[in-house]
């Protein structure tokens, strides 16, 4: 009624928190509060909502969960420490989780951290498949590229081609490096050794 007589989202977002509240139609009452306030950008209420929802959930679906409220906290919210924070909660139940290291390497990037960044190259991600893994080295090594962090991204694209030899951009990468810097007795070997 609130929304569709009176045209007041946030009455019709009260109605439903209560009836929420009231543990009465909750996957209806769910499904209208996450609606609302993504349509209304609430993000805030929004995390609020799915953190308190966590609280109930176990295993598999607490990370899902917990991925979904670090989303809204990085999106919406736009606050990124925070969305930090609930991610290392779920690498504490699963440590190599390779959608949240992920999620973590994207934070890392935007926010140039440099340093956490090349940490979490270091970590192994769990339950997946080689590709993926490399995967993952690749999108850290473009970043520390992009960002002119020249000598982490050599390094991390010498990994890459340890498991991918044709990698073309791994090889762009450590050619541009070696001839940049000057080490070209490196580079010599390194073009010879692609022969």
């Amino acid at each position: 009624i609130a929304l569709a007589e009176l045209h007041d989202p946030n009455l019709a977002i009260e109605a439903w928190e209560q009836l929420w509240n009231l543990k009465d139609a909750r996957d209806v009452a769910e499904r209208e509060l996450l609606h609302l306030y993504r349509s209304g950008a609430h993000w805030q209420r929004r995390a609020d909502f799915l953190l308190a929802k966590t609280a109930g959930a176990e295993g598999g679906e607490h990370a899902f969960a917990l991925r979904e409220v670090a989303e809204v906290f990085r999106s919406g919210v736009k606050d990124r420490p925070r969305a930090l924070d609930i991610l290392k909660q779920i690498l504490e139940t699963r440590p190599g989780d390779p959608v949240t290291l992920l999620t973590m390497a994207q934070i890392y990037c935007r926010e140039g951290q440099w340093e956490e960044l090349s940490k979490l190259a270091e970590r192994t991600l769990t339950g997946v498949s080689a590709d993926v893994t490399l995967e993952f080295l690749r999108l850290i090594a473009d970043a520390f590229w992009k960002a002119k962090e020249y000598e982490q991204g050599h390094a991390l694209y010498r990994k890459v081609l340890a498991a991918a030899p044709d990698d073309a951009q791994a090889v762009k990468a450590v050619e541009e490096y070696l001839t940049q810097t000057d080490r070209f007795e490196e580079l010599l070997e390194f073009l010879e050794s692609r022969v």
